[in-house]
């Protein structure tokens, strides 16, 4: 009896710490492709290949800030009073609510204004999620491929019609589904 309080108290502690170690770690790994891939049902090396596409798979820069691509067309829609800015940092500085929304963040490059279909109730909640973890960005990303229902283009290997649908109508001008047909027939 002994022993299996200790086991179980032993599990537990491991337990907490693979949450905490899942909630800032920095990098994928297969196994978190894996799992997305069931969860979505969907081939891993699909999921992987979009990684590769939107971050060279890797959610996160050198000093350990989240990768981000602020869009500045998108700024006027959110601003009380539009301003241009050309950094995220100062487009923060002046609105952040407007500045995350009209930014995409991590390994796939989700913008703030898909903060709901990713998973969160505030476009603040989704920002400091993303810009911790990297499985918080693959949760993010789950979200919103659930939300929008593009696993379906994954699993038919429909690379046109889940380019056009992720990544905008312009998604032909780079190749963006060509190059998502020659990642996954690397990866898988």
């Amino acid at each position: 009896m002994e022993f299996k309080v200790k086991h179980i108290g032993y599990l537990a502690a491991a337990g907490l710490g693979l949450v905490a170690y899942r909630r800032y770690k920095k990098r994928l790994s297969d196994f978190d492709y894996m799992l997305a891939g069931l969860r979505l049902g969907v081939d891993p090396a699909a999921i992987k290949a979009i990684a590769y596409i939107e971050s060279n798979g890797v959610g996160f820069y050198d000093n350990g800030n989240v990768k981000l691509r602020l869009e500045p067309q998108f700024l006027s829609r959110y601003q009380k009073t539009p301003r241009y800015f050309t950094t995220f940092s100062a487009a923060y500085a002046y609105d952040p609510k407007a500045a995350i929304l009209s930014t995409s963040f991590g390994i796939f490059q989700v913008m703030g204004f898909n903060y709901k279909a990713a998973g969160y109730n505030t476009p603040e909640g989704y920002y400091n999620a993303v810009k911790r973890s990297a499985v918080a960005q693959l949760n993010a990303f789950i979200g919103f491929i659930e939300t929008n229902n593009l696993a379906q283009y994954l699993r038919s290997k429909n690379w046109a019609a889940f380019a056009y649908r992720y990544n905008g109508p312009g998604y032909k001008a780079n190749n963006y589904d060509t190059k998502l047909e020659t990642l996954y027939n690397k990866f898988k």
